[in-house]
Formats: C-alpha cells, sequence, structure tokens
C-alpha cells in the first residue's frame, strides 16, 4: 500500500515497510489470590481490550474454570470506579474481548447469556462486535447473527434502508463482469466469492463518507462504498458505518481491503480483526526531517515506533528497504 507524503522536495526519499504487529507484549501482574477483577482492570488501563487478549493468552483456564455468571460479575468490578459509577466503554469491550476469546463456542454463549442477564444492574446491552463474536465461535447460533442485523439496521436508519431498497430491485453482477465495472475508478478486484470481496483501492479514494453524500457529490468524489453500491455489489450490513466494510485505509492510501458481502462472513471477519488475528504491511515513502543530513549507511535501519493511535494501543515494527537520492543513487 503506497502513501503519497506531499511537501518539500526531499535530497532523497526513504522506502520502509512498517509490519503492523497485533501481538503486544506486556507483563501483567496476576495477583495470587487470583482476583480476577483486578487482573481484568490492570489489563485494560494498560493496552484496553489488547490487554484483555493478552490475560487470556496467559492465563486460559479463566473461562474453563470460572462460572461465566461470575466473569461477568469481574468484569462489572473492574469497569466500576471508587466512586461507583460503571465504565460503559470499558465493560463492554473487556466483556467483547473475554467472548472473541472463547475457543469453545459453549464458552462464547455461556458469557453472552450471562451478559444478557445482568443488563439491569449496569445498563449496557451486547454491542455488534459481542453478538459477532459469539456468533463467530458458535456459527450455528444464526439469532445471535440476527440480533446483530437488527441492532446496526437500528442505528443506520432510514438512509441505509433506502440503499438496500434500491440495491434489490437491481440485479448483482456477476463475478466475471466485476473487474470491467470498476476499472473505470481505478479499483482492481483481487479476490471475490459469495462472502468477500478483495480490492485494491486507489490513492485519493475514501473508503466511505461520514456524512451520507447526495448522488451528485457522490459523483464528484466517489467513496468505495459509492461505488460498489452504484454497481450493485452485495455488501454485508453489520457495519454501522458503511456497507461491507470490516477495515478501512486512509484516502491517500492504496491497497488491499477486505469487505463482506454477507453478514456471515462479516461477524467472522469482524472477529479475526478484534484477536489481532490479521497482519497488515505497508509501503511508504518518507521524506527526511527538515535540515536533516543522513549518511547512506544508518544505524537504525530497522526498529519499532510503539505509539497510541485514535487512543488505543498501537505497535509497528518498521526496516528501510531502499533509500533514493536526488542523483539517482539507490
Amino acid at each position: 500500500m503506497l502513501t503519497s507524503l506531499k511537501g518539500s522536495k526531499p535530497m532523497y526519499l526513504t522506502a520502509i515497510m512498517i509490519m503492523r504487529r497485533f501481538s503486544y507484549t506486556i507483563s501483567l501482574s496476576i495477583s495470587s489470590n487470583n482476583n480476577l477483577s483486578q487482573d481484568l482492570h490492570a489489563a485494560y488501563n494498560n493496552l484496553q481490550t489488547d490487554g484483555i487478549l493478552q490475560l487470556i493468552q496467559q492465563q486460559p483456564t479463566i473461562l474453563d474454570e470460572m462460572p461465566p455468571t461470575e466473569i461477568i460479575s469481574s468484569c462489572i468490578d473492574a469497569a466500576t470506579t471508587k466512586m461507583g459509577v460503571i465504565r460503559k466503554d470499558q465493560l463492554s469491550g473487556t466483556i467483547n474481548a473475554l467472548i472473541a476469546s472463547s475457543t469453545k463456542p459453549q464458552h462464547a454463549l455461556d458469557l453472552l447469556n450471562a451478559f444478557d442477564d445482568t443488563i439491569p444492574t449496569h445498563g449496557v446491552h451486547p454491542d455488534v462486535v459481542a453478538l459477532s463474536c459469539a456468533y463467530a465461535s458458535s456459527p450455528s447460533s444464526t439469532s445471535l447473527l440476527s440480533r446483530a442485523i437488527k441492532l446496526s439496521k437500528k442505528r443506520t436508519g432510514s438512509s441505509r434502508r433506502k440503499i438496500l431498497a434500491a440495491s434489490r430491485r437491481r440485479p448483482s453482477p456477476s463475478t466475471s463482469a466485476l473487474p470491467s465495472l470498476l476499472a473505470p475508478y481505478g479499483i482492481t478486484v483481487l479476490y471475490s466469492d459469495e462472502h468477500y470481496l478483495g480490492v485494491n483501492k486507489p490513492s485519493g479514494m475514501a473508503c466511505y463518507h461520514k456524512r451520507k453524500t447526495s448522488s451528485r457529490d457522490a459523483k464528484r468524489d466517489p467513496s468505495l462504498e459509492d461505488v460498489l453500491t452504484a454497481v450493485n455489489v452485495p455488501l454485508s450490513t453489520l457495519s454501522v458505518d458503511a456497507l461491507g466494510m470490516v477495515h478501512r485505509l486512509d484516502r491517500g492510501t492504496s491497497g488491499c481491503l477486505i469487505l463482506a458481502k454477507s453478514d456471515e462472513g462479516h461477524a467472522k471477519l469482524l472477529r479475526e480483526f478484534f484477536v489481532r488475528g490479521v497482519r497488515k504491511s505497508y509501503l511508504t515513502l518518507v521524506p527526511p526531517r527538515s535540515g536533516e543530513k543522513v549518511e547512506e549507511e544508518e544505524e537504525d535501519e530497522e526498529g519499532v515506533i510503539d505509539v497510541a493511535v485514535g487512543g488505543r494501543p498501537a505497535m509497528s515494527r518498521y526496516k528501510v528497504k531502499s533509500k533514493y537520492f536526488e542523483d539517482g543513487r539507490e
């Protein structure tokens, strides 16, 4: 995925490969008395949902040995402040991570049921992530997927319903016809089956517009969602942000995007992204900092960038692939 960086004309550019790492190494202090609520609190405060995922990796027997009601109770305690206020985002994120971490279908279902039973206590309802992860663990539980679809439909409102109603009146393109329909927009089809569509998004195209545009604006600045719905590609409805979207790329970044055609496929892919089962690689051109003089031989040819993005922990490993100088040297 190539990102264009505009600005001053550098003497050279350095191409680096950034590999997004989703396996975080942290040191969690596990209390000797196995106080799960304290462990959950420490893990979430350290790395949010990623901390919970790693806690379960370190102590997988938690989900086997503790009753679901006790686990949910510990989640509530972990998300409760000293003033007795429940942090709803923390509670939801913690339970979502526990459900996603469940390797046994019954564990995920039992946790979700216990979550449902305690709604009067905390007022937090299972979201699309919780329902999708539980469904992904137990695909036979179609009622979970129906709940997720209904919840997403409720949150998206009438604009989504109009788009879906219009699409049902038109035939979907065949797999063989799809590449020629998307080519005029600079979109290349990489993969397609009944559940997923892999495309190469061009730089300059947004994945979707946060505010739904008019038909005139959609023609002037079409997003990937606009183009796919215009040619009537079937897309999942679970994402509140945009049809078929499980992940996204910035407008200025080109590269591979996997979209969900079906709600079943969306739920399973969502869980893979949530548990950090997907690895992403980026290739970018980086100019030097202003006034910086870099020799041909650099000591830091690779390293780690550990900086939060959007308030969430993020760790990337980078490696210099090649250097380009103004005189043509590499």
